[in-house]
C-alpha cells in the first residue's frame, strides 16, 4: 500500500491537471473578490473571515470533477493500470490509494480557494474587524466543507471508474452538475433534494445554517462517501481490464 501511495503521489506531483486546477481556484477566488458587482459586493461581505461564506454560494464542483476525472482515467487511457494489476496488487488497495491521493489533491484545491478569499477579504476589509465570527464557527465551517469535498471526490471518482474514459466521465459529471444547477434555479424543494450534496453545501456550509440540524449535512456527506466507495470498489473489482 505504501508503494502504491508513493507512486500515486508522484503522479499527482507531475499532473498538469492538478496544476491547472490550482490556477483555476486562484483565478475564480480573485474574480469573486475583486470584480465590480462580484459576489463579495452582492453578499455584503465586510471581513476576510466573512468572505469564507462565499464558498457556499460559489462552490465550484466543476473544478474538482475535471481534475478527478482526468487524474483517475489517465491510467486507463495510457494502459498503465493493467501493469499495476498484473503485479498481483489487490484492486481494493489500488482504488483506496487513488482515493486517498485524489482527496489530498482536492483538499489542497479547497484550501487554496479558502486562502485566496481570506487574503483578498483581509486586504479590503480587515481579518475580522467587527469580531462577529468566532473561531468555533470557522472550524465548523471548514470542517463541513472538507467533508463535502471528500464526498464529491468519492462520487466523481466512482463516475471516473465506471466509465474509465475521459470523455464519458466528464460529460456525465458535468451533466450532473448542470442538472443540479437547474433544480436550484427552479427553486425545487422537497425531501429528496435534502440528500443532494450541493443543497447541503448551500444550507449547512455557512456560518449560520439555514436549518438547525447541522448533523443532517454531516450524515449526508458521510453516506455519499461510504456508498460511493463501496460501489467504486465493487465495480473496479469486476471490470475486465486488458
Amino acid at each position: 500500500m505504501f508503494n502504491l501511495l508513493k507512486a500515486d503521489f508522484y503522479k499527482l506531483k507531475k499532473s498538469k491537471a492538478f496544476l491547472f486546477s490550482m490556477v483555476a481556484c486562484l483565478g475564480l477566488g480573485a474574480i469573486h473578490m475583486l470584480m465590480p458587482g462580484a459576489p463579495a459586493e452582492i453578499m455584503g461581505v465586510d471581513s476576510g473571515l466573512g468572505a469564507l461564506e462565499l464558498l457556499a454560494i460559489n462552490f465550484h464542483p466543476q473544478i474538482f470533477v475535471a481534475f478527478i476525472v482526468v487524474f483517475v482515467t489517465a491510467e486507463f487511457q495510457l494502459g498503465t493500470i493493467k501493469n499495476t494489476i498484473s503485479r498481483g496488487i489487490s484492486r481494493r488497495q489500488i482504488y483506496l490509494s487513488k482515493f486517498i491521493v485524489t482527496n489530498v489533491a482536492t483538499v489542497v484545491l479547497l484550501l487554496i480557494y479558502v486562502l485566496i478569499h481570506v487574503v483578498f477579504g483581509t486586504i479590503r476589509w480587515g481579518f475580522n474587524p467587527y469580531e462577529t465570527i468566532s473561531i468555533y464557527q470557522v472550524a465548523n465551517f471548514i470542517g463541513l466543507h472538507l467533508l463535502f469535498v471528500i464526498a464529491y471526490t468519492a462520487f466523481f471518482m466512482l463516475i471516473a471508474i465506471l466509465f474509465r474514459h475521459l470523455a464519458g466521465a466528464l460529460v456525465t459529471g458535468y451533466l450532473y452538475i448542470i442538472m443540479i444547477g437547474l433544480l436550484f434555479l427552479a427553486e425545487v424543494e422537497g425531501s429528496l433534494i435534502r440528500y443532494e450534496l450541493h443543497w447541503n453545501v448551500n444550507n449547512f456550509g455557512i456560518f449560520e445554517p439555514t436549518y438547525p440540524e447541522p448533523w443532517h449535512g454531516i450524515i449526508v456527506a458521510l453516506a455519499w462517501i461510504v456508498i460511493s466507495l463501496i460501489l467504486g470498489v465493487i465495480i473496479f473489482k469486476k471490470q475486465d481490464i486488458k
